[in-house]
C-alpha cells in the first residue's frame, strides 16, 4: 500500500472515530419526558430527557406553561426559555406563580410532542444574600459534563490506532526497494 493510499486510511479511520461521537446523539429514540419542578422564587422549570435512554434533550424544544389555582387567576401560556443551568433545562422568564397549591400543565411540540400535568405547591422563599448584594445571583457549580468523556475516549484511540497504522506503513515502505 503507497504513503497515499495509507494516508487515506488513516483519514478515513479519524474521520470515523470522530463521528462516533455523534452516534449517541442519534441513538435517543422515543419520547420525551417532561418533569416540573419549583425554583423556590415563584418560577417554574422543567428538565426534558428522551424516555429511551434518560439522556437529556439537546434539540430546541418550545415549552409553554399553564397553571390554574383554585385562589389565583390562571397563568399562562408562558413559553419557557432555555436555562443556562444545563442541557435540557426550560425555565419561566422570572418568577409567574405565587405561594400555594397549582396544577401546571407544560406542552411541547418540537421535536416531539409531549405533554406534562403536575400539582405543585408554590413556597416563594426570600432570595440568597449572593442575589440582594449585586441584584444577581453568584454562579452555582458547574455541572459534571461527564458525557463527553466517551466520545473523547473513542476519538483518541481512533487517533492512537491511525498514529500506529501510518507508522507501521512508511516503517515498512523505507525497508521496502524502491520500485523503479
Amino acid at each position: 500500500m503507497g504513503p497515499v493510499r495509507t494516508g487515506l486510511v488513516a483519514v478515513i479511520a479519524i474521520l470515523l472515530a470522530a463521528g462516533g461521537a455523534a452516534i449517541p446523539a442519534s441513538a435517543h429514540g422515543g419520547g420525551i419526558a417532561l418533569q416540573v419542578s419549583q425554583d423556590g422564587l415563584g418560577g417554574v422549570y422543567i428538565s426534558a430527557s428522551y424516555e429511551e435512554d434518560g439522556h437529556p434533550v439537546d434539540a430546541l424544544i418550545d415549552p409553554v406553561l399553564r397553571a390554574s389555582s383554585p385562589g389565583s387567576a390562571d397563568v399562562g401560556p408562558i413559553e419557557l426559555v432555555s436555562s443556562g443551568q444545563g442541557v435540557g433545562i426550560w425555565t419561566t422568564p422570572g418568577p409567574v406563580l405565587t405561594d400555594g397549591a397549582w396544577t401546571i400543565t407544560v406542552a411541547t411540540t418540537v421535536p416531539i410532542a409531549a405533554t406534562v400535568t403536575t400539582e405543585l405547591t408554590i413556597a416563594v422563599v426570600d432570595p440568597p444574600v449572593e442575589a440582594l448584594a449585586d441584584g444577581i445571583a453568584e454562579p452555582g457549580p458547574e455541572a459534571s459534563g461527564g458525557d463527553f468523556i466517551l466520545p473523547l475516549v473513542i476519538g483518541l484511540i481512533g487517533i492512537v490506532m491511525s498514529a500506529v497504522l501510518i507508522g507501521r506503513r512508511w516503517r515498512k515502505a523505507a525497508r521496502s526497494p524502491a520500485l523503479g
